[in-house]
Order: C-alpha cells, then sequence, then structure tokens
C-alpha cells in the first residue's frame, strides 16, 4: 500500500495549530467521535476526525492493528507511517482506500470497535486546564437565559464546530443538508433529532437570546450555524471582561447643565419622576438630528445621580464590530442581552441611534433593514430596565409601538433664538470670538440653519484654516460664511444661494388675454402685486399665506401661467416636480416636501408644485400607509407655509378634500375660445406673411379642445424649417392632427 505524499494546505495546518490540553471541551469532543464512530456513516472524513483526537501512542496502536490485518504490509510503508505520525491525514487516508478495496482484512464493524475503544481510553486520560472555566461560563448562560441542558448540548457542540480548531469536525459537517446536519448532531450527542431540531429553531431560545446568530436551513456550507461573535469570545476567555461589558458602557464623560436646553420645565419633572421610579420604563425623545436629544439625556439622568450606560453593540462606537454591519435584530437582541445582566435602579440605559431598531414598517421597496416588529415590542413589554431611546424620525414606527413607551419627547429644529443661543454658548471661551462680533453672530445665526454640532464644526475648521496662514484673518467673514453654507447643503440638500435671481423665462408671444379661465386673470395678478409687500417682510404671519391650485386639461396654459407671474414679479420661481420629491426610501419623499418649503422661506419666492395629484392622494382611498403619510407631509407645510405656493394638477377629482380647503385660490384653465385660437394663431404662425381666409378661420374655430400647448408644440415642430414650404393650410392640418393625436392617447387603456 503506496502512501502518497500530500502538501498540506496553510490554512488547514492552521487549524491544528492548538494544544489538546487546551481544548475546554476535548472530553465532549472525544465522546462526540465515539458515538459518531458507533452509529454515522464510516467515511475517510469521520476517520481522520477521530485520528486527530487521537495521541501519537493510541495512533501507533491503531497503526499496529491496521499492520496485525494486511494493511501496510511493505516494510517501508509502515516504517514511514511510524516515523509521519503527525501526518495522520496523509496516511489516514491511504488506510481508508487501502479498506474501501479490501487490501485490509478487518470488518468495518471490527474497525468501528477498535477506534471506540482507543477513544474511550483517551477520553479516561483526557484533562483539560480550561474546561472547569468553559463550564463556569456555560452555566452563567444557562442561568440568564434558563436555557435547559439539551440547549446547553447543543451549544457545546456548536462551539466545538465553529470555535474550536476542530477542522476535522467542520469537515464532517461540510456540503450536506440541513437535516443531515440534525443528524450528525444528534447523534454526537445522544440526542433526539427532534430535540436537536428544537433547540435550533428561530423562536427558540438560543437563537432569540442572541447567542445563535445565524441559522442557515438551506445551506450547504461547511457550518449551518454561526455564534454570535460576543458569545463566542465569552465563551473562550479571550477576555477579562464580563459578558456584560461586552454589550454597555459606562459614560462618565462630562454632561451639559439641565438648564442648558430649552426643554419645558413639565417634561424635565415627568422624565426624572419616570426614571427615579422603581418601575422600568421606556423614554422616547425624537426630531430633527443635531437637536439635542443625546446631551439632554446624559444630562437629565446624570443631574439625578445615576450611572449613564450606553448601548455599544452596533453603534457608532461600537468597539466590537466597527468594521461590519450590525442587523437590527442582532442588535435588539443583544438588548435582550443587556435586559437579562442589567441589575440596579441606579443605572439607566441610553439606546442612542435607534432608528432603524424602532421603524419596523416596510417601506414600499424593501430597502430598509429593520428589526421586528412582534420582537420589538415583546423586548418592550418584558423589559425591566429603565431606557431612554433616541431616534431621529418616528414616521415608521407602528402605532402598536409607540403607545409601549411611558412617555416621548419631541425635540423640534432650533428656532433663530436658539440658535443664537448656541452661538453664544460654544463661543464662550472659543479662540476665534474676538473676530467675530455681536451683529456678525446674530447674522449667522439667521441666515444658516445648522445644530450645535454644525456650529462646533465649522469654528474648528475655521480654527485650523485661521492657524494655518496669519493672512486669512482678513477673509475670516467670508470663510466662516462659506464653511456653514457648505455644511447646511451637505446636512439638508438645499442649496444656499447668496442671491436668487428670476429664473423663467417667457415667450414673446405668451398672451395674458387668450387664457380660458373661470376667474378674471387681471384681477387674480392683482391680488398676487398686493401680496407681495407682505412677502418681502421680515416677519410674517401665518395666517396671509398665499395658496392657489391651477386645474384642468394638459396644455391649457398652467405652468405657463405660472412661469408669466414669475416674470412681471420679478419673483424667483422654484419649481418641484414628482421626480424632485419623490423617493423610494421610507420618510424621504416627505423630508424632500419639507426642505422645499424651507428652501422657499429663505426669500421671497414662488414655490411651484408641479405634479400636485401625485402627492395629494385622497387618504381614504390611499392603498398605502407612505401614501397618507406623504399627503399629511403637505398639509402640514402648507399650513405652516406663509409664502406662495402654487400648485398645478390633471386630475383635480383625485385631491384629498382637507388639500382642496387649503387653498385659497382654485383656478379652472379650459381649451381656448374661438377668438382666442385665432389671437394665438395669429402670433405664433405667420410664414406666408397673408391674412387667414375665412375658411381658415372657420376650420381653426372648428379644432375642438385645442389649447396653447397644442400651438405651441406645431410651433416648435417648424420653428427652424424652410418657412417658403409652409402655408397655413398645411399649419391648420397639423393643429387638428396634434389635437387627434390628444382624442386617441386619451383613448387608450393601460393593462398588459
Amino acid at each position: 500500500m503506496a502512501i502518497e505524499q500530500k502538501n498540506i494546505n496553510a490554512s488547514e495546518q492552521f487549524l491544528y495549530d492548538y494544544s489538546l490540553e487546551e481544548h475546554p471541551l476535548l472530553r465532549q469532543e472525544l465522546t462526540y467521535a465515539i458515538n459518531l464512530v458507533s452509529k454515522y456513516q464510516f467515511t475517510d472524513e469521520l476517520l481522520l476526525y477521530a485520528l486527530s483526537l487521537m495521541s501519537f501512542e493510541s495512533q501507533l496502536e491503531f497503526i499496529d492493528f491496521i499492520h496485525a490485518h494486511g494493511g501496510l504490509s511493505d516494510s517501508n510503508d509502515y516504517a514511514q507511517v511510524i516515523n509521519t505520525l503527525d501526518e495522520f491525514r496523509t496516511w489516514g487516508r491511504a488506510i481508508y482506500k487501502a479498506l474501501m478495496h479490501g487490501e485490509i482484512s478487518i470488518s468495518q464493524k471490527e474497525l468501528r470497535q477498535f477506534i471506540t475503544t482507543l477513544l474511550t481510553k483517551e477520553r479516561g486520560s483526557a484533562i483539560s486546564k480550561n474546561e472547569i472555566e468553559y463550564f463556569k461560563r456555560t452555566d452563567t448562560l444557562k442561568s440568564l437565559f434558563h436555557l435547559s441542558s439539551e440547549e446547553i448540548q447543543v451549544l457545546n457542540f456548536i462551539y466545538c464546530l465553529v470555535s474550536i480548531n476542530s477542522y476535522r469536525l467542520t469537515s464532517l459537517t461540510c456540503d450536506i443538508s440541513f437535516f443531515e446536519f440534525l443528524r450528525i448532531v444528534s447523534i454526537a450527542i445522544s440526542l433526539p433529532v427532534m430535540v436537536v431540531k428544537q433547540a435550533l429553531r428561530y423562536d427558540g431560545r438560543l437563537y432569540q437570546n442572541g447567542i445563535i446568530k445565524e441559522i442557515n436551513v438551506n445551506s450547504k456550507a461547511c457550518a449551518s450555524v454561526f455564534l454570535d461573535s460576543t458569545i463566542e469570545e465569552y465563551l473562550c476567555g479571550m477576555s477579562d471582561i464580563t459578558l456584560l461589558d461586552n454589550y454597555i458602557s459606562n459614560d462618565n464623560e462630562s454632561t451639559l447643565d439641565l438648564d442648558s436646553f430649552t426643554v419645558e420645565s413639565t417634561s424635565k419633572e415627568i422624565i426624572q419622576t419616570l426614571l427615579a421610579a422603581p418601575s422600568p420604563c421606556n423614554i422616547l425623545l425624537y426630531g430633527v438630528a443635531g437637536t439635542g436629544k443625546t446631551e439632554f439625556a446624559r444630562s437629565i439622568v446624570a443631574n439625578m445621580s445615576k450611572q449613564i450606560l450606553s448601548l455599544k453593540y452596533g453603534s457608532s462606537k461600537d468597539e466590537l464590530r466597527s468594521q461590519s454591519f450590525v442587523h437590527p435584530l442582532e442588535r435588539l437582541r443583544a438588548l435582550g442581552i443587556v435586559n437579562t445582566l442589567l441589575a440596579g435602579d441606579e443605572n439607566i440605559l441610553i439606546v442612542d441611534e435607534a432608528d432603524f431598531l424602532l421603524n419596523t414598517k416596510e417601506d414600499r421597496n424593501s430597502y430598509r433593514v429593520t428589526a421586528d416588529k412582534g420582537y420589538l415590542n415583546q423586548f418592550l413589554d418584558n423589559s425591566h430596565i429603565k431606557t431612554i431611546w433616541i431616534s431621529n424620525e418616528v414616521g415608521s414606527m407602528e402605532e402598536s409601538t409607540l403607545r409601549r413607551f411611558s412617555y416621548s419627547l419631541h425635540f423640534k429644529a432650533f428656532t433663530e433664538k436658539e440658535r443664537l443661543n448656541i452661538w453664544n454658548t460654544i463661543l464662550k471661551e472659543h479662540p476665534v470670538r474676538p473676530l467675530l462680533t455681536d451683529s456678525l453672530i446674530t447674522t449667522l445665526a439667521k441666515e444658516y440653519k445648522v445644530n450645535a454640532g454644525g456650529i462646533a464644526s465649522a469654528l474648528s475648521t475655521i480654527s485650523a484654516y485661521l492657524s494655518a496662514n496669519d493672512s486669512n484673518h482678513k477673509n475670516f467673514e467670508v470663510s466662516i460664511k462659506d464653511v456653514l453654507k457648505h455644511h447646511e447643503e451637505l446636512i439638508t440638500g438645499i442649496a444656499v444661494k447668496d442671491e436668487i435671481k428670476s429664473n423663467v423665462f417667457v415667450n414673446d408671444v405668451y398672451d395674458l388675454s387668450a387664457l380660458n379661465l373661470d376667474c378674471d386673470a387681471n384681477q387674480f395678478l392683482k391680488t398676487i402685486h398686493s401680496f407681495i409687500p407682505y412677502l418681502k417682510e421680515d416677519t410674517k404671519k401665518h395666517e396671509y399665506s398665499f395658496n392657489a391650485l391651477f386645474y384642468g386639461p394638459s396644455g391649457t396654459g398652467k405652468s405657463e401661467f405660472v412661469k408669466y407671474i414669475a416674470s412681471i414679479t420679478s419673483l424667483p420661481l422654484i419649481i418641484k416636480r414628482y421626480s424632485d420629491l419623490e423617493s423610494p426610501y421610507v420618510g424621504e419623499a416627505e423630508k424632500n416636501i419639507k426642505n422645499s418649503f424651507e428652501e422657499a422661506q429663505r426669500k421671497p419666492s414662488i414655490l411651484f408644485i408641479d405634479e400636485a395629484d401625485s402627492f395629494f392622494t385622497k387618504r381614504e382611498t390611499a392603498l398605502r400607509s407612505w401614501e397618507i403619510s406623504r399627503t399629511n407631509e403637505f398639509l402640514t407645510q402648507m399650513e405652516n407655509h406663509n409664502g406662495l405656493l402654487i400648485c398645478c394638477t390633471n386630475l383635480l377629482p383625485n385631491l384629498d378634500k382637507a388639500v382642496m380647503r387649503r387653498f385659497s385660490w382654485k383656478i379652472e384653465f379650459k381649451p381656448l375660445t374661438s377668438e382666442a385660437k385665432i389671437l394665438l394663431y395669429n402670433k405664433y404662425f405667420q410664414y406666408d406673411y397673408k391674412p387667414l381666409s375665412e375658411n381658415q378661420i372657420l376650420r381653426i374655430k372648428s379644432i375642438s379642445n385645442l389649447t396653447p400647448g397644442d400651438i405651441k408644440a406645431v410651433w416648435q415642430r417648424y420653428q427652424f424649417a424652410d418657412t417658403g414650404t409652409i402655408t397655413h393650410d398645411k399649419i391648420i392640418g397639423e393643429l387638428e392632427i396634434e389635437v387627434q393625436f390628444k382624442k386617441d392617447k386619451d383613448m387608450k387603456t393601460i393593462g398588459f
């Protein structure tokens, strides 16, 4: 029997680089091997697994046994094996191959019995200096998470599989179905398959408590089950810290004075009362990012002389997983572990960046990764600790989750006065304070809507800029405004412009008198002109907003009329279409709507929402929650907007009734009248320089539902054509075709 030499893969060699004496579960793994050799299909991998757990003495006994039964008959082969016992993978495969070819006169049953005898002897003499410490740790887990003895046995096997450098056990479970994996575990630990399956269920304690982080029932990888890395590190004793220390950190940093926050005293008192009470509570702080939610939470806990604890599992300060994404469900399970381990009323847990934990509603395209609503609500119900949750948004939180909070506090965007206070607070001891006059500070607070973090960041940047070169001091005011402007653009997505100019072009042939409206256009324009002086005032009152709705068929001149208004009033026109505001992400469309209104508030301007019917869905017929929240956001912004808003729609019946009530002007745009058709025709088409004949005039007037958009479309078609070949009859024919095309398009149905 020739012994084939084989180079050992470097990674494979590394897996054997450990001492059996340090193996905390050596006796258990020997038991696994005994059971598997006795009852599982005998393969080369099973043989090698058994050999990997034997001492050199046992391996030598095994070789002599094989030799006595006709194996390794060549003296050179026998000597080679004796001299290379540590290369059992090479000679072990050769022995298995010879056994399968009948070259060794021994039955498989006899071989199994002999290997079992050797492994049993090894188990009797096995000593592991780490065994006691390991079992202390599993006893802790068993007590904390109320695990059964069977679940601990399963956990021990999984630990050997994925954590101990037991390559052969890993190879044994490679490329098999999950059911076969359960069968191997069942045989190894001497438990029924159904008991093992129960322990590895998604609703089992091992998974629900986050001890096992992943179960791949459809996987054929080397392992179908993976331990949570923190639990794995705890079991192997990689550090001296406690299990609890893996998930939370003590926050002993300095905090701000509680009076520095613009939170009502009643709210402070209620929160302090809840945190001081013996019973558990869940408090939610939510609102715009950078408004001081986290600092307020830290300060109110410190003010009560309580210990601030921060969840570090999956947070931005996570030391354990800073290089990998932590699924919200994993972070929630980590909270469950903290809830189990944490004791005492002197500790208050702060869960920062909890957006993905709490906002469990699915978005329309399922891009958002969230925690499980049922698991979250169960945690909130069963928690025995005092927890302050911090989230920027609540729009995608389930009502069933929201009502489980003992108290909630909304942090709104800073007002100009609050920003001024923040500027003065931060600048108290700042080295650039002498460079800022009180007037400049007031201007910065008024013009740049940045939060406390943005202000601090801007001052830090400008300090570095000034220290780089003394000449930079001359450009101090310009520089700090530039830093603040770009920071605000980054955060809000709204470009901050030093000066906005009117950005519209109206065709020279535009004629207001041609429009067919259900009101006097000139009277409407006079009303707008009367509103403009108020629009330019610094102090604006909410009740004087100007909201107008233009509705009617496509092409009747709605958008062009808006541009005309902007041109004659010299007001900048901010145009927002569906594509500008819509987003596949939950809450983003609402944010875009809010940002659009805020952009219009910066300086006197006209906010023009085209295709408004896309955002004003009737809430009573809405099929999705995000359609309702989007409409609600528009209503809220309209209610608080004190500028000039014009919306256009072709589909008036689709609009929500509450939206309709918020428009003080509702103007219908209709197709051209007979006289207006001739008026616009003569303005656009003068190619053959001949007046229209009576018959041609009659043809134009008889074109049903002709609109300014139809005339403009035909005009643009022939704008650069050879005028020598264009006649009135040709143009009139094109108008008739244009209108007919529109009718045909309206009659088509959408389907598959």
